[in-house]
């Protein structure tokens, strides 16, 4: 079975994987974040507060409402170098298609309401 994540606004960032991978890609965004120096130590220690993956996962029936430069920021792990080592190319890969999507979610909406379908 597939999920899409989509902006409540019906915008979807047309990213449709199993479920599953999207529980891969939240647990490797959090090693990354812990394992990324660049990070300020408050997110290394407590990666929910950057994981936005992770909080649409904890909670699916209400949208999880955040704002653009959070999106950003999370976008970024995705992408980083933390991520791909942690992860490996394949999910990096898959990861970087996703953070693609958000950034262009961030472009028309200040406030985001994200949901996985």
């Amino acid at each position: 079975m597939s999920t899409t994540l989509m902006h409540i606004e019906h915008h979807p960032t047309d990213f449709t994987v199993p479920t599953g991978t999207y529980h891969e890609i939240a647990d490797t965004a959090d090693i990354a974040i812990r394992n990324d120096e660049t990070l300020d130590r408050a997110y290394r220690n407590d990666p929910a507060q950057m994981n936005i993956l992770r909080n649409l996962l904890a909670d699916t029936d209400e949208p999880f409402t955040t704002d653009h430069n959070a999106v950003n920021r999370f976008a970024d792990v995705l992408e980083s170098d933390a991520f791909r080592q942690a992860g490996g190319h394949e999910l990096a890969d898959l990861a970087g298609d996703l953070a693609e999507g958000l950034r262009g979610l961030t472009s028309t909406h200040e406030t985001l309401h994200l949901r996985l379908l």
